[in-house]
């Protein structure tokens, strides 16, 4: 398999992204994240899903969505972040049969947008 094209946005994105995440703890639960440690990252066309890599797991079914923007203040895409519930699985039990082990706010994916949005429409209450 080679190489999958990357968004020409995919790097701005990212860099805005780490910016937001990096030191920072996230409503409610002070959860401190870094992108490159905590997260593996799958593609899926213009969006990217993280995966824990400290499964098991899995996902609150209800995330919230945020939005980013850029420094010039333009959109540049959106984040869901959401509930993820870690689970301390022996001998390859599912986890019906587990206890949970710690639950946290975690960035769930990510959307680029197809373009920057004009300044005029850009809500800018809760920029990031």
């Amino acid at each position: 398999m080679g190489k999958s094209n990357s968004h020409p946005m995919d790097k701005e994105m990212m860099n805005s992204l780490v910016k937001y995440v990096i030191g920072k703890p996230f409503p409610r639960k002070h959860t401190v994240m870094d992108v490159d440690d905590v997260y593996g990252i799958r593609n899926r066309e213009n969006c990217k899903v993280f995966a824990s890599k400290e499964a098991p797991g899995f996902w609150k079914s209800t995330p919230k969505r945020k939005s980013i923007f850029d420094a010039n203040k333009r959109h540049i895409g959106n984040i869901k972040i959401s509930w993820y519930y870690y689970y301390n699985v022996d001998d390859g039990r599912d986890k019906s049969s587990s206890r949970l082990r710690q639950s946290e706010w975690q960035i769930r994916e990510y959307y680029l947008t197809s373009k920057y949005l004009p300044q005029s429409k850009v809500e800018r209450k809760n920029v990031l």
